[in-house]
């Protein structure tokens, strides 16, 4: 997640903390007021709190924190309330699952504040990437029709209804703007956005727009920005493009921190393998003779994109060309052999990584 909220001017002062991690040590000290409402200022108080109770690594229920925050005020309705506040927030905790449940992880305070100090202000005007606040479902194009207000967001975004949501839905920044969208309907601005979308997948699908993860991760270094990564794309389609596929894919290759996309380490992803087939395939160069595994031959153009190469055949056709079929002449084996060489492992190793279409693509 790499939009989180702003840095918050806290309510919650040293006194809020301490009373606080009375309560969470069993002393039911009311750390507000009977009429006080928790408001988003006292999630620093809470994170506070249940940081120096239970370290980063314990999880804690929404009712835990509610009562944490609320003592002897809680009732079903205070839950509800913190709910929304933690929904609304990214930089605190991390949401993520204990069984069917969810949880809440308090995050350690220097990640705290590099989320805090790497926020974008989003204007109205800006492209963005939208999923679900879970990390579920399709990445959508968005617009921001409003300044960000209290850990929420105004924005169209495709397929979504509604005009106000939590800012951990938004997922990216592409760093395209789009104000003229602003001054339309909400009609209009769905019907403007669904079109993009639908132009940059058909470009994407065909290999008009087209971008290499996996060579990005490979040329990460120790880290590269949202803006680092996108600025290798040379067209604001292209920028959206691998703006989407990140929000989608990126986890698979990288850890995320703040505004830095970090590569994981071989032996951290899921299926290493994959990735190295595929580079290694690269690494041969633009203009090597490759097979495919009906017998056709091309050469290498140089370009890449998830789990395919592209190749042009002797009449000057370009085909995408799943990597796990391709072999370059002369070569002892198949670039599969990163692997252990079977249609099994070369299976499961795909569907685990989330690996390309399996049809070939002409342009």
């Amino acid at each position: 997640m790499l939009i989180d909220a702003p840095a918050r001017a806290t309510s919650a002062s040293m006194g809020d903390v301490a009373r606080l991690l009375s309560l969470a040590s069993g002393t039911l000290e009311d750390p507000h007021g009977a009429d006080v409402a928790v408001s988003p200022a006292d999630l620093a108080a809470i994170h506070h709190a249940a940081l120096a109770t239970g370290g980063p690594h314990r999880p804690w229920t929404t009712v835990e924190l509610a009562r944490l925050a609320t003592g002897t005020r809680y009732t079903p309705a205070m839950r509800a309330h913190v709910q929304g506040l933690l929904d609304a927030d990214v930089a605190y905790f991390a949401r993520t699952r204990l069984g069917a449940q969810d949880v809440y992880l308090p995050r350690v305070s220097e990640d705290v504040a590099q989320r805090q100090a790497t926020h974008v202000a989003l204007t109205p005007g800006d492209i963005v990437i939208a999923r679900m606040n879970a990390g579920q479902g399709e990445a959508r194009l968005g617009v921001i029709t409003s300044v960000v207000e209290q850990g929420t967001v105004q924005a169209t975004i495709v397929g979504w209804k509604g005009e106000r949501f939590p800012l951990a839905v938004i997922q990216l920044p592409t760093g395209v703007r789009r104000p003229a969208y602003v001054a339309l309907g909400r009609a209009e601005q769905r019907a403007a956005l669904a079109a993009d979308q639908e132009r940059i997948d058909a470009a994407a699908r065909s290999g008009a727009i087209a971008h290499d993860l996996m060579a990005l991760w490979a040329d990460a270094g120790e880290g590269r920005t949202t803006a680092d990564l996108l600025g290798t794309q040379d067209t604001e389609d292209g920028r959206i493009a691998l703006a989407l596929d990140l929000v989608m894919r990126g986890g698979v290759l990288f850890a995320c921190h703040g505004d830095v996309w970090e590569p994981k380490a071989d032996a951290d992803l899921a299926a290493p393998e994959v990735v190295a087939r595929h580079l290694a395939l690269l690494a041969y160069g633009a203009g090597t003779a490759v097979t495919y595994r009906d017998g056709r031959q091309g050469v290498l153009s140089g370009r890449g994109r998830w789990g395919q190469v592209e190749v042009t055949l002797d009449d000057g056709t370009r085909m995408w060309w799943q990597d796990k079929d391709v072999r370059a002449v002369g070569s002892s084996a198949s670039e599969r052999a990163a692997g252990d060489g079977s249609d099994a492992a070369d299976a499961a190793a795909d569907a685990t990584i989330a690996g390309g279409d399996d049809d070939e693509r002409a342009r």
